[in-house]
C-alpha cells in the first residue's frame, strides 16, 4: 500500500491519519490524492518492478468527478500499469455514494484494474451491498484484528465476513497484524492475506516531487 507522508520541521514524516482529516475539511484531499497518484505513476513508469502497489483514495477524491475523470484518463494512457497497480478506498466513503462508487469500480474494471475496500467494518451496516459493488478484495479494519487471538466476538465477525466474501469471490485481507498469534488466528479463519508490522514496517521511497 502506498502511504503518503508530509515532513515536519524535523524532517519526520507526518502520517496521513493526521493531515488528511484536515485536508478533507478544507476541501484539499483531491489535490493531495492527485499529487500522490501522479508521483506514483511516474515512479511505476520509471521503475521496472513487479511489485503490486495499492493507491488509496480519500473520501473527497472518490466523490470528486473532476478528479475521477483525471484518474481514469491517466490510467487509460498507461494500460500496462494494471498488473502493478490497484485502487482502494475507505468503506465509509464508498457507502456515502454507492452509485458513484459502483460506476468507478466498473470503469476501472473495464481497464483491468482491481479495486478494494479499505478499513472494512469501521462503518459496518451489512454485507449485502458487496454483491453489487463487485470489488475484488477488502481489508478488515485493524480494530477487529487487534489481539484477535483473544477476542471471540471479533473472530465470529471475521469468520462470518470471510465466508460471505469468499462466496462472492472477494478476497479478505486483515490490517494491522502485529503478532504471530494474531496471524495464526486469522489464518484459521480463512483470511487470504495480512498487512501490518508483522510483515514489515513502511519504508520510504525517494521520489522527485517537482
Amino acid at each position: 500500500e502506498v502511504l503518503a507522508r508530509i515532513p515536519d520541521i524535523r524532517g519526520n514524516g507526518i502520517a496521513a491519519s493526521i493531515f488528511m482529516p484536515m485536508a478533507e475539511r478544507l476541501g484539499l484531499s483531491s489535490r493531495l490524492d492527485k499529487l500522490t497518484a501522479g508521483i506514483l505513476f511516474d515512479y511505476l513508469d520509471n521503475h521496472d518492478t513487479t511489485d503490486i502497489h495499492a493507491l488509496n483514495l480519500s473520501a473527497g477524491a472518490l466523490h470528486d468527478a473532476v478528479f475521477i475523470q483525471w484518474l481514469c484518463a491517466q490510467l487509460e494512457k498507461s494500460p500496462a500499469l494494471n498488473s502493478r497497480l490497484q485502487i482502494e478506498f475507505p468503506e465509509y466513503a464508498a457507502q456515502a455514494n454507492m452509485p458513484a462508487t459502483r460506476n468507478l469500480v466498473e470503469r476501472l474494471g473495464s481497464l483491468g484494474y482491481r479495486c478494494g475496500l479499505d478499513h472494512f467494518g469501521s462503518g459496518f451496516s451489512s454485507f449485502g451491498y458487496l454483491r453489487t459493488l463487485k470489488v475484488q478484495y477488502l481489508k478488515i479494519d485493524g480494530s477487529f484484528t487487534h489481539q484477535i487471538d483473544m477476542d471471540e466476538d471479533n473472530r465470529f465477525f471475521i469468520r462470518s465476513l470471510t465466508d460471505t466474501a469468499h462466496s462472492i469471490d472477494i478476497e479478505v485481507i486483515a490490517q494491522a497484524v502485529e503478532s504471530p498469534a494474531e496471524r495464526e488466528a486469522l489464518e484459521a479463519l480463512g483470511i487470504d492475506g495480512i498487512q501490518g508490522y508483522l510483515t514489515g514496517k513502511p519504508e520510504p521511497v525517494k521520489l522527485d516531487c517537482n
